[in-house]
């Protein structure tokens, strides 16, 4: 189930990329020092005419926003009910 939302969620990012030229992204704080810095560079050469957004949000404020509209993708942490 992981995976599938992994992969759902990249195909919206890409969707949303090749459309809006625009992408709004949520993170986790431990995200900007963790996996940020490595995935950003990346995403630059390969989309360097998108502007993105970066918001940093706890995981239960990134899946309200998700539902909202309001962000396009979320890097949170999986929720412990």
């Amino acid at each position: 189930a992981i995976l599938e939302q992994a992969e759902n969620a990249k195909l919206r990012a890409r969707k949303i990329v090749q459309e809006d030229r625009q992408l709004t992204i949520g993170f986790v704080p431990s995200a900007e020092v963790n996996l940020l810095p490595k995935v950003l560079p990346m995403f630059r050469l390969r989309q360097p005419d998108t502007l993105i957004e970066l918001v940093s949000l706890i995981t239960t404020q990134q899946e309200e926003k998700i539902r909202r509209g309001e962000l396009d993708v979320g890097l949170m942490r999986h929720p412990v009910y």
